[in-house]
């Protein structure tokens, strides 16, 4: 017995023995990087305590294998020795509390983690040991529930509500005031946001998508005012943007097109006056600054938005004031009096005075060296002189890309601009009353709002009605955009799509079988969409005038039909009910259009 016993305890010693591996740097072969232990010579079957080393020899991570797996607690280290971080590993994935640490030995952030992912409360810390951040994740290691956010001073910065990872976030000035609002997904913000200045009011709003700027938006001046509104398209600015001026004057208008400025722009003054005007393509073009009385006062190039080669300055008598040569946005001036001598010199960051400046009296003696300062944007030494110095315009950009735009979206010198009424009362036999109105541009462009009353038949009550015979009622409101051809014979053609949403409710009188009468109804809701092609006939296409309108469309729509008594499904056998449909309708209408000639000046009146 004693040698059997001995036997089979021999493969169980030789099972358990672990062996022990180091690899060193391969520089000298002398410094080790790695202390582990294997099960296996062979398959090298990581089993038991790992260590791994930086070159300076100090620890870099510590732990446990077993079976070719991470295991247990580990702990891992900077270079200068001090705890990186540290905690338990399951099944080689991290599980259990774990510890991260700044270099300087401060707490990083604490809490547990899940199959590889955060979960339970974790807390997060600036680097002097401050709390961060503090939440709660999910077991899909997703944000969930409340996170307060905190300034390094401990006031509270940001309070979120989290769901699966996406939030509600409300950020806050240090005072505690409410400084933003809005939804993030994913860690973007991907909603309407709002920001507010420390006293309440709106600073601005619009929306994101996946993190950018997307749609329109509008920025506010402290006192409330409309700063300026514009679009925004993946991040950058797209399409027309219109600034004002702090008393609601308009300020600067002109399109956009990937962050930069595009087609013409013009400035104002605040009293409405041109200012300045330049026609840009992709961010490049001439600038032509004016006085109020409409003198020219500054005149140059623009290259991607920054001043660039050489501009002239000009006193408001035509005499000139000065030069300077730029390199995109930064340049060398020189300034001079009436009769021609030299006043100035010095260097420009756009429209701004920069550095030190040279003064010079009218008789060609050095006055001084100033260095510029500003109030209310301008430079104050100019007081000291006879003259100023132009500062130039803060360009901010009519709505007109240069390139070649759809004719159906390219305004036109004295055209008809109109308000259309119309109506069908020829309708009201088949059951219907369609009554709209159109904001219509002469043989280009229409936007139709178009409201129908359903009562079919028209001028019978449900009361009144037959036993058996079905009775509508209900609401349509249609939205229709139409692009308008040039007038021929047969008045202006046009094609477009339209968006419809309706509900009816249909009512039929049955017996109740005691010798009365009961009435059974079934509610239904569409919603369309169609192709639309059409012909305009007008009185005068240029004037006030009748018009009559003959269209035909085509498309797909959604419908919910569903019945207020079950009973009743035989009665309403007769109607459609299936959710995808065809709809198409041929119509007209009759209608009158208001409007007068629009004109458009380049130049203002003098």
């Amino acid at each position: 017995m004693r040698l059997i016993g001995a036997f089979f305890l021999l493969p169980i010693g030789l099972w358990a023995q672990s062996f022990e591996i180091r690899e060193y740097y391969p520089a000298d072969q002398k410094q080790v990087k790695e202390v582990f232990y294997v099960s296996d010579t062979t398959t090298r079957t990581l089993d038991g305590r790992y260590t791994s080393y930086y070159i300076n020899g100090k620890v870099e991570s510590t732990g446990f294998y077993r079976e070719d797996t991470a295991t247990g607690l580990w702990h891992y280290f900077f270079e200068t020795g001090e705890p990186k971080y540290e905690g338990y590993i399951k099944k080689g994935v991290q599980h259990g509390p774990w510890r991260f640490y700044y270099e300087n030995g401060n707490l990083s952030k604490e809490g547990a983690m899940w199959e590889g992912k955060p979960y339970g409360r974790w807390r997060y810390y600036y680097e002097n040991g401050k709390l961060k951040n503090t939440g709660s994740y999910d077991q899909k290691g997703l944000a969930e529930g409340l996170w307060n956010y905190f300034y390094e001073d401990g006031k509270l910065k940001t309070q979120a509500m989290f769901k699966e990872g996406s939030g509600h976030f409300q950020e806050f000035y240090p005072s505690g005031k409410l400084k933003a609002e809005g939804h993030k997904k994913d860690g973007l913000k991907d909603s309407t946001w709002i920001y507010l200045y420390e006293t309440g009011l709106r600073r601005a709003e619009g929306h994101y998508r996946q993190g950018k700027q997307e749609g329109p938006w509008k920025y506010y001046f402290p006192n409330g005012t409309l700063s300026a509104e514009g679009n925004y398209k993946n991040g950058t600015t797209d399409g027309k943007w219109t600034y004002y001026h702090e008393n609601g004057t308009l300020s600067s208008e002109g399109a956009e097109r990937h962050g930069q400025k595009e087609g013409y722009w013009k400035l104002f003054y605040s009293n409405g006056l041109l200012k300045g005007e330049t026609v840009f393509e992709d961010g490049n073009g001439e600038y032509h600054e004016y006085y109020e009385n409409g003198q020219i006062k500054t005149e140059g190039y623009l290259k991607e938005e920054k001043r660039h080669g050489n501009w002239l300055y000009y006193y408001e008598d035509g005499h000139l004031e000065g030069r300077a040569v730029f390199n995109e946005g930064k340049g060398d001036y020189v300034g001079y009096y009436r009769d021609g001598s030299l006043k100035m010199k010095g260097q420009m960051e756009q429209e701004t005075n920069i550095g030190i400046w040279e003064l010079y009296n009218e008789d060609g003696s050095l006055a001084g060296y100033y260095r510029p300062y500003y109030e209310n944007d301008q430079p104050l030494f100019q007081s000291m002189l006879d003259g100023t110095l132009a500062t130039g315009p803060n360009l901010k950009p009519e709505y007109r890309y240069r390139q070649k735009r759809w004719r159906y979206f390219t305004p036109k010198i004295n055209e008809f601009k109109g308000f259309i009424l119309a109506a069908n009362p020829l309708a009201m036999p088949f059951g219907q009353l369609p009554l709209s109105g159109e904001w219509y541009t002469w043989d280009r462009l229409g936007h139709e709002l178009q409201f129908i009353y359903i009562n079919n038949p028209f001028f019978v009550s449900q009361s009144d009605l037959d036993l058996g015979r079905l009775a509508t009622r209900g609401l349509a409101l249609t939205f229709r955009q139409k692009f308008y051809h040039p007038e021929g014979e047969l008045g202006m053609y046009y094609f477009g799509h339209e968006l419809q949403v309706q509900h009816e409710t249909h009512a039929v009188n049955v017996p109740d079988g005691l010798g009365q009468r009961r009435t059974l109804q079934a509610q239904e809701n569409r919603v369309e969409y169609l192709l639309t092609l059409g012909t305009r006939w007008v009185q005068n296409a240029t004037s006030p005038g009748f018009t009559l309108d003959i269209y035909f469309s085509l498309g797909l729509g959604y419908r919910h039909f569903a019945l207020s008594q079950p009973e009743g499904r035989a009665s309403f056998a007769s109607l459609g009910q299936s959710p995808l449909h065809v709809p198409w309708r041929l119509g007209f209408n009759i209608g009158y259009v208001f409007g007068k000639k629009t004109s458009f000046k380049l130049w203002p009146d003098q």
